[in-house]
């Protein structure tokens, strides 16, 4: 896609996500469309919230900075609100991460 309109769905992408009813439906069409585990689902959630019993379960990384400046330009929340809602984020998958990692 043009990069800004790859960009502009990003920010509708988080806008609707925001909306926890939305979220549910999305999540449950989820794991139906995953049941017979013929698909790779790929974020932070999908391992954590959505398929947390899935079979199989790989972490990325990214650099902090390029994580803050993506989040900051699909969502108008600043730099601070995106640092807050990362550690905040990461401390609840914490175990994840560290079961991952053995």
């Amino acid at each position: 896609l043009h990069s800004e309109l790859y960009l502009e769905n990003r920010q509708k992408a988080a806008s609707i996500a925001q909306n926890k009813g939305i979220r549910k439906i999305i999540n449950e069409i989820i794991q139906e469309i995953t049941r017979k585990k013929r698909f790779v689902v790929v974020g932070r959630d999908v391992t954590t919230n959505i398929l947390p019993n899935a079979d199989i379960k790989i972490v990325l990384t990214a650099n902090l900075t390029t994580y803050i400046n993506r989040r900051c330009d699909e969502t108008k929340s600043t730099a601070t609100e995106i640092t807050r809602d990362i550690l905040f984020r990461d401390e609840k998958s914490y175990k994840f991460i560290e079961d991952a990692i053995k």
